[in-house]
C-alpha cells in the first residue's frame, strides 16, 4: 500500500502488510530499492538485530550511507510536499 505517512518511509504490520511513503516517489531509485528491501526484511526479521543488518548488507554493503541518504532526503520531501499541499 502506497500512503502519505508522517513520520516513517515504509512499514511493516504483524500481519504481513507493507504500506510505502508517497514521497518515495521523489528519492533515486537505488534509496527507493533500499527502502523496499529494509521493509521486505521487516516480514522475516522485526527488529533491527545483527542478523536483520547482515541480511541487508548482503544487498546494500553500504547501509548505513543509505540509512543517511534517507534521513538527508526525508526532510527534502517534506519541504515540498508542504508546499505542494499548500
Amino acid at each position: 500500500m502506497i500512503r502519505r505517512q508522517q513520520t516513517k518511509c515504509g512499514s511493516s504490520s504483524n500481519e504481513k502488510n507493507t504500506s510505502l511513503n508517497l514521497k518515495l516517489v521523489c528519492l533515486p531509485e537505488e534509496v527507493i530499492r533500499y527502502v523496499i528491501l529494509h521493509e521486505m526484511m521487516h516480514l522475516k526479521y522485526k527488529r533491527h538485530n545483527q542478523i536483520f543488518w547482515q541480511m541487508i548488507s548482503q544487498e546494500f554493503p553500504n547501509y548505513k550511507e543509505q540509512e543517511q541518504k534517507l534521513l538527508e532526503y526525508w526532510f527534502a520531501t517534506e519541504l515540498f510536499f508542504k508546499n505542494l499541499l499548500k
